[in-house]
């Protein structure tokens, strides 16, 4: 299917929900699915990016950046997941805890502020063969969260296709995870821990 025919299906997808808050994190896949909703909604979609102790300031400044440069309205929640049960053990399914955590999070303030449906950008690609225990959250969420790249299976590619079709400088952003990927899983997570990550790869960045 030609890439012009994904965009029209998803955009028809989404323009179903009447009004959406989007996940935004300001990587490619949130990016593409921030476009789309703005182009389908208008000031009925709302991208929302938690800022927490896993989410670097640098990511958050492309997150405000990004969202400008589509001209969707932006809002910036703060919320810790180290008061979330479970998480700071650093277990292997701790993407599931957290991912509920900002899921009902986005869930309450869409509520509070009369948006129909959370959007988040989980793609086709990500979810084939592999241990994903944060869509587990999201699948049950039912109805109230809906992933568009993965319901109209479209891929990791296609989403950087998307992304270069409405020229947004996210087209060809790395994917980059939350610190915690970085703590092999056993070790507690802790803020200090997360900071010290954080110093490390900005000054790595510098070079």
């Amino acid at each position: 299917m030609a890439i012009e025919d994904k965009i029209a299906q998803l955009k028809e997808a989404i323009e179903k929900r009447g009004s959406v808050v989007i996940a935004f994190s300001g990587g490619v896949d949130s990016t593409a699915l921030t476009a789309l909703a703005f182009d389908a909604l208008g000031d009925k979609a709302l991208a929302v990016t938690i800022d927490s102790p896993l989410f670097p300031r640098n990511q958050l400044e492309t997150a405000v950046k990004t969202a400008c440069e589509i001209g969707v309205q932006h809002k910036v929640i703060s919320f810790s997941q180290m008061s979330v049960p479970y998480f700071a053990a650093n277990t292997i399914n701790r993407c599931y805890f957290c991912k509920k955590a900002l899921l009902d999070t986005l869930l309450e303030f869409a509520e509070k502020n009369d948006y129909n449906v959370i959007l988040e950008g989980t793609n086709a690609s990500e979810i084939e063969g592999e241990n994903r225990p944060g869509y587990k959250a999201v699948q049950e969420a039912g109805d109230k969260v809906f992933s568009p790249f993965v319901d109209l299976n479209v891929t990791k590619e296609e989403i950087r296709e998307i992304a270069s079709s409405f020229s947004l400088s996210a087209a060809n952003r790395p994917s980059a995870a939350c610190l915690a990927t970085r703590i092999p899983y056993g070790q507690p997570i802790t803020l200090e821990t997360l900071e010290k990550i954080e110093k490390a790869e900005d000054y790595l960045f510098s070079l």
